[in-house]
C-alpha cells in the first residue's frame, strides 16, 4: 500500500507590524482536492512578540483548527517551525525558549497540536514560491490589524475598520511588516 495522501495542506504565517507592535498569524487551509481554501486570521494579544513567536502560532493554530487524526502538511518559511515539525524537536526548543514565556508557550501549543494529528509533515515555502503562502501573509497582516479587548468590551467603534480597508492600507504600501 502506497503512502497516504494528506487531508489538507496548510500555508502559514506570522506578521510582526513593528510601528504598532501588533501581532498577527494568519493561515490557508486546502483540503486534498484543493477546493475551497478556507483563509483564517487572527491577532495575538501578547507583549513584547518575536516574529519567531507569530510564525509558531500561525502552524499551531492552523493545526488546531483541523479536525483530530488528520495527516496535514504543513508549508511554512519559518526554517525554525519546519525543523521542528520533521526531527520533533519541541522540547529542546521549549527549554532553549526558557527565558521569552510567549515563544515557550508558542512551542508548546505547537506541539500539542502536532500530537493531535496522525502525521504531520512540513514543507519550507517562500512567499515568492506559492500564491497560498502570499494570500497566508496577507491574511496575517490582516490578523494583525484586527481590533482586539482583553475586557470583552463591546467593539462596535472599531467595526469600521474592516478587511477590505486593512487590504487597502496593505496594497498602498502603509503598513510595513516583518
Amino acid at each position: 500500500m502506497g503512502k497516504k495522501r494528506p487531508d489538507a495542506h496548510l500555508y502559514a504565517d506570522g506578521c510582526v507590524i513593528q510601528a504598532t507592535n501588533h501581532y498577527g498569524v494568519g493561515w490557508i487551509a486546502t483540503d486534498r482536492k484543493d477546493r475551497r481554501p478556507s483563509e483564517k486570521s487572527l491577532r495575538l494579544s501578547f507583549s513584547r512578540v518575536c516574529s519567531t513567536t507569530t510564525e509558531v502560532y500561525a502552524a499551531a493554530y492552523a493545526l488546531l483548527s483541523l479536525r483530530q487524526n488528520s495527516t496535514v502538511i504543513v508549508h511554512s518559511d519559518s526554517s525554525a517551525v519546519c525543523t521542528a515539525i520533521a526531527e520533533n524537536e519541541f522540547e529542546s526548543r521549549i527549554k532553549k525558549s526558557n527565558k521569552n514565556k510567549p515563544l515557550k508557550e508558542a512551542w508548546k501549543t505547537l506541539k500539542a497540536a502536532v500530537q493531535r494529528h496522525t502525521e504531520v509533515t512540513a514543507h519550507f515555502t517562500r512567499e515568492t514560491d506559492s500564491t497560498y503562502m502570499q494570500k497566508a501573509h496577507k491574511a496575517a497582516q490582516i490578523g494583525a490589524m484586527k481590533p482586539y479587548d482583553t475586557e470583552d468590551r463591546d467593539i462596535r467603534r472599531f467595526q469600521k475598520h474592516k478587511k477590505d480597508s486593512i487590504e487597502q492600507e496593505i496594497e498602498l504600501g502603509q503598513l510595513t511588516t516583518a
